[in-house]
């Protein structure tokens, strides 16, 4: 069983994972998530190949998570792909449990379409509070919508008492995480008023990736939409169910 992870730069494996099905480590790269643990070493190896359904795909990288992390919760799946990885668009219809991955999606009107950017992750436009615009990824992988500390702290709506939330990510626990309430949000015509938005500490995997991450937009808002991440046209395609 593999996540579906459009907030991954490549496909994760777990070092149990990676044993057993013969991927090897080649090299040892640098990643950052979200948790206390922030930027770290990791080994890259490469799988001969990976099919899902009717795609393979040959020589694939993928992340080892070795060392791994302690003190985490167990989760049953815990290895992940990202089809943006491989430069495939996605189509993912959440009610009817279907996931389609192709080199170029057949165009059909949507509902709402975001510009899109891809800088090693995918990423859209949104407005905080009505005058602050952020970059947030696509993260089919993550499950709420959040901001960075940066973007609540540029909005200046930090209350003195924080509601202080236990939330963990690809590099462990976010002892700053906490939930803010008050947020009005906007992508495009999508607005969201008087939102309670999780914040986490987002500082690491910006550094890395090069650009401030405005925050993250994961399950709680993509599975109210039939989501195409056409890679070819450089949208993000919504339809209303």
């Amino acid at each position: 069983d593999l996540v579906v992870d459009t907030g991954a730069e490549q496909m994760v494996l777990s070092q149990e994972t990676a044993q057993e099905v013969g991927v090897r480590p080649l090299v040892t790269t640098i990643s950052a998530g979200v948790g206390d643990v922030g930027v770290r070493g990791l080994d890259l190896g490469r799988a001969d190949s990976l099919r899902i359904g009717t795609l393979e795909v040959s020589n694939l990288p993928a992340i080892i998570k070795n060392p791994p992390l302690t003190g985490l919760p167990e989760s049953r799946v815990k290895d992940s792909m990202s089809p943006l990885a491989f430069g495939l668009s996605t189509k993912i219809d959440y009610r009817n449990k279907s996931l389609v991955m192709a080199t170029r999606l057949p165009y059909e009107p949507a509902d709402i379409e975001l510009p899109m950017r891809v800088h090693r992750l995918a990423v859209v436009r949104g407005v905080v509070n009505g005058e602050h615009p952020k970059s947030f990824v696509i993260d089919t992988g993550g499950e709420v919508i959040s901001i960075s500390l940066g973007t609540a702290n540029a909005i200046d709506t930090v209350p003195p008492r924080r509601i202080p939330l236990r939330v963990f990510g690809t590099s462990g626990w976010d002892a700053d995480a906490f939930l803010l309430p008050g947020v009005r949000l906007a992508f495009s015509e999508i607005e969201y008023d008087n939102l309670s938005v999780v914040v986490l500490n987002l500082h690491r995997p910006s550094a890395l990736l090069g650009f401030h991450i405005g925050g993250i937009i994961g399950h709680r808002f993509l599975s109210e939409y039939v989501v195409s991440i056409d890679m070819q046209r450089s949208m993000l395609r919504l339809n209303r169910y």
